[in-house]
């Protein structure tokens, strides 16, 4: 008599999109998950995949943008150091400490100015959009691959953006390679990547003993070897 199979049969693509469809249902109420709305602030550009594989949204160079400042319900711009437009008495609007560090658009664009990111130094650069995400969705800002190769990265990467920010999308630009990088205006800077997170409830325990033992342990960096 030969032995009964007990497995379960193997699921189909489409039973296996409709359980990830029924779990992700459960972890955020049926909020909607397929739309973000998207708000382009003026000179800003809202990301766009470049091709039908992509999972990453190319995020583009809107202005030089103050770090520091914070942005406000009331001004969800944090405060702008150059804007890339030459216009009239355009030198007066620069931060001071930008001054010395414009150069002709590297698109050769008569109305616009490139500013350089010299080596070892960063810049923060505004995006241009601002989101309302559906708890628990947010995104990374992400460099793009192009520009890692060459040295030019997101410092703080990936940054992660909250589903309850509503100011301007920005990206912490950091050179770390050994020449001038020019910064323009619809430069693609950055990319954006959505995801979804679990948000647990943290279980406190009096002992470290009820976390349990592995294999690992404690190991920490570089425990597992490099082969």
């Amino acid at each position: 008599m030969s032995e009964r199979n007990t497995e379960s049969p193997a699921l189909s693509l489409e039973q296996r999109l409709e359980l990830v469809e029924r779990r992700l249902a459960d972890i955020t109420g049926n909020a909607v998950l397929d739309v973000v709305p998207v708000f382009q602030f003026d000179d800003g550009m809202i990301p766009t995949r470049q091709t039908e594989g992509a999972i990453g949204f190319d995020a583009r160079a809107r202005a030089i943008v103050d770090p520091i400042s914070k942005p406000t319900q009331g001004n969800p711009l944090r405060r702008t150091m150059a804007d890339f437009k030459r216009s009239n008495n355009w030198r007066d609007a620069l931060d001071p400490s930008l001054l010395d560090r414009i150069v002709a658009d590297t698109e050769g664009r008569d109305a616009y100015y490139g500013v350089v990111l010299p080596p070892g130094e960063r810049l923060m650069v505004g995006l241009g959009f601002a989101t309302a995400m559906a708890y628990p969705m947010y995104y990374w800002v992400a460099p793009r691959s192009g520009h890692a190769s060459r040295g030019i990265t997101i410092a703080n990467s990936p940054g992660t953006v909250d589903p309850d920010y509503r100011g301007e999308a920005g990206a912490l630009l950091e050179n770390n390679s050994p020449i001038d990088f020019v910064i323009s205006s619809g430069m693609r800077i950055a990319q954006v990547v959505f995801s979804l997170a679990l948000i647990p409830d943290l279980s406190q325990v009096d002992s470290h003993d009820k976390l349990g033992t592995t294999g690992r342990a404690s190991g920490g960096f570089g425990s597992t070897g490099t082969f």
